[in-house]
């Protein structure tokens, strides 16, 4: 990590909490200090103004305390963050409190040997909320289009069959606009997506549970970073 990246992530929540635009301002930090990519991409995903990284932060939610009726799974999200962490790529937690990934996985998903172990895990994690009635899984029809998607259905239902919820799953032309029409009050959101988060009532951060209390492990936490908290 550059040493100045402490001084990177407080310049720019001073830039965007003076209404700066946030891919020009992550230019204008990033070549002050001589970031390298990934770590550019650490500040654009896991930097915001206070004003939204504080009104994130509430909406998250522990599923084992306040279980919500409805559990609405952003399938991509959750299975690419887990799926870096188990690649040992990087994760962190990004000042809004969601733990978010460094990958950058555009047009079609590859199934790959860490997929299958990121499905058990999300189903072992299904399996013991015993309280919350209905489960749907979402994934993105464009990005899975060309494989055999049906098998991929198949493998996720088979592993969530023992649990006590409804476990549905579906693909569709986009998560994100399924996730926000489909979410009430009783149901909680499981994606570190901006774009859901800002529009729905709760939040379960699925990748952060898995990664602290399966694995216990440790994950980079941008807040310490900050100077004035």
């Amino acid at each position: 990590m550059n040493t100045n990246f402490r001084d990177s992530i407080n310049d720019l929540i001073w830039f965007l909490d003076r209404g700066y635009p946030k891919k020009p301002a992550v230019a204008i930090v990033g070549n002050k200090y001589k970031l390298n990519h990934q770590e550019r991409m650490i500040l654009y995903r896991g930097v915001f103004e206070t004003e939204s990284s504080s009104d994130r932060k509430k909406k998250l939610i522990d599923p084992h305390k306040a279980p919500p009726q409805k559990l609405l799974i952003d399938g991509n999200n959750v299975i690419i963050t887990i799926s870096s962490y188990l690649k040992g790529l990087p994760v962190f937690r990004a000042l809004d409190g969601y733990v978010r990934d460094v990958s950058e996985v555009f047009g079609r998903f590859k199934i790959e040997r860490e997929t299958r172990r990121v499905i058990e895990l999300v189903a072992d994690f299904i399996n013991n909320l015993g309280e919350i009635e209905y489960v749907c899984i979402y994934l993105d029809k464009p990005v899975f289009e060309g494989m055999d998607i049906r098998t991929f259905q198949s493998y996720i239902v088979d592993k969530t069959k023992e649990s006590q919820q409804s476990v549905v799953v579906r693909v569709v032309e986009s998560v994100d606009n399924e996730i926000k029409q489909e979410s009430a009050t009783d149901s909680a959101a499981v994606t570190s997506d901006t774009e859901i988060i800002d529009k729905v009532v709760s939040v379960i951060d699925m990748p952060d549970q898995i990664i602290t209390k399966v694995f216990q492990g440790e994950i980079l936490d941008l807040k310490d970073f900050v100077l004035f908290k």
